[in-house]
């Protein structure tokens, strides 16, 4: 596939707005139906990454002040 942007369509939902993933960009990631992702808006770029398990309960319990910013570092 490379590195070059395949176009995807937005669409309404409700009040909110979404993208399908294609098969082919699907294909490229582990994920599944259900997972939780984290959502940043950079400029006119979106970027989403899954959130692992063990990040999404820090997130439910409260401990997200404190974490936050790790959340999405590698």
């Amino acid at each position: 596939m490379g590195n070059q942007a395949i176009p995807a369509k937005v669409h309404k939902y409700g009040g909110s707005l979404c993208v399908i993933l294609v098969k082919a960009v699907r294909d490229l990631l582990p994920w599944r139906a259900g997972d939780m992702v984290g959502v940043r808006v950079c400029g006119e770029k979106l970027m989403i990454e899954r959130i692992p398990l063990e990040k999404v309960a820090i997130i439910r319990s409260g401990e997200v002040q404190a974490q936050a910013a790790s959340l999405f570092e590698r």
